[in-house]
């Protein structure tokens, strides 16, 4: 039985012939690619002629049924259909992503995105990046509803603008394409039972609305809210009706909120949060491990856990190229996957 170095090999190899015949294969390559949280992942990429971008098909569950005892031909069969599945629904790439290397041409479609921390140490030196307690506010190249581009230290250098003209464009953007929503997780609860919510904004001193949601209108990638102005304002006007708030990471699609003066402890937070991410929470979603307050006096964010500072990214070893979904493009023909 072949190691999954052996078994990844094989499939790059051999796949093309388990793909139709009528596909337009252009490429096919095994790839590293680094997604937060989870590191470094093994994935195949097949693209076809003419198209910019490629599915990305992940090795490590077919690699455990090939552990497992499933023939290899069978194993092989079903990453075809996976594959010949995900190229029949390859989107159309907008024409300002063939353009990355142009701030004019991405500037209007920058949008910001939160990371943790702590689990994302190792990367963050090679990203842009500004920190509030163990959240990391990232920016990212939305490519039209096909995925998006992280943005590299190394891509945001080829931009030649400052970086804080870099987040001060996506945050604007964000706030205008992501609106934040503050609201109880009554409403929240109710719109999940598909009850109609009261779509009234959280009120911390309503001992019916003890909880508060912090997340974007469509509840997707809602934790960079915390770094939106509109938002920082609503908190410290809460802040100076109801003093100190805790913030809880509950993961990188929201945030929660509740009063510190409801008698809560940090240790017995921490234990909570520790617990819901190990049992609820998928571990690409997971934000953060620590609850944070938000100081009715100072008016900023704090984590509970002291949070090292990063090591100093050595000039000399570079930085990762921009990546959609972990490839990385190239000159005149860029290389995009999904």
């Amino acid at each position: 039985m072949r190691d999954f170095e052996g078994f990844c090999k094989d499939v790059e190899r051999n796949i093309g012939e388990y793909l139709p015949q009528d596909l337009n294969v252009d490429d096919i390559r095994i790839q590293t690619v680094e997604k937060p949280n989870l590191g470094k992942r093994t994935a195949l990429s097949v693209r076809l002629e003419d198209q910019v971008a490629a599915p990305l098909i992940y090795m490590d569950r077919f690699y455990d049924m090939y552990q497992a005892g499933m023939p290899e031909g069978e194993v092989m069969s079903r990453i075809a259909d996976e594959t010949a599945g995900a190229l029949k629904d390859i989107p159309i790439i907008p024409d300002y992503m063939n353009r990355i290397d142009s701030w004019d041409a991405v500037k209007d479609h920058l949008i910001i995105d939160a990371m943790g921390v702590s689990q994302n140490r190792d990367r963050l030196p090679d990203i842009p990046h500004r920190i509030s307690g163990d959240i990391a506010c990232v920016c990212r190249i939305d490519a039209g509803g096909t995925g998006t581009i992280l943005v590299s230290s190394s891509l945001s250098a080829r931009w030649n603008v400052p970086e804080n003209e870099m987040f001060e464009t996506a945050i604007s953007n964000s706030m205008k394409v992501r609106p934040a929503e503050l609201s109880s997780m009554e409403d929240l609860l109710a719109e999940l039972r598909e009850d109609e919510p009261s779509g009234e904004t959280w009120n911390p001193e309503d001992p019916d609305q003890f909880l508060g949601v912090i997340t974007t209108q469509d509840r997707v990638k809602g934790a960079c809210t915390i770094f939106y102005p509109d938002v920082q304002e609503k908190l410290v006007e809460l802040s100076e009706r109801v003093g100190d708030l805790y913030i809880i990471p509950s993961s990188v699609h929201e945030l929660l909120a509740v009063p510190a003066r409801n008698g809560a402890r940090e240790e017995e937070l921490n234990h909570m949060i520790h617990e819901v991410n190990e049992t609820c929470v998928d571990p690409a979603d997971r934000l953060s491990e620590f609850v944070h307050k938000f100081d009715s006096r100072t008016k900023k964010l704090t984590c509970s856990t002291p949070i090292p500072a990063l090591a100093e990214k050595d000039p000399s070893e570079g930085s990762h190229p921009a990546m959609l979904q972990g490839e990385m493009p190239r000159p005149r023909r860029t290389r995009l996957s999904i």
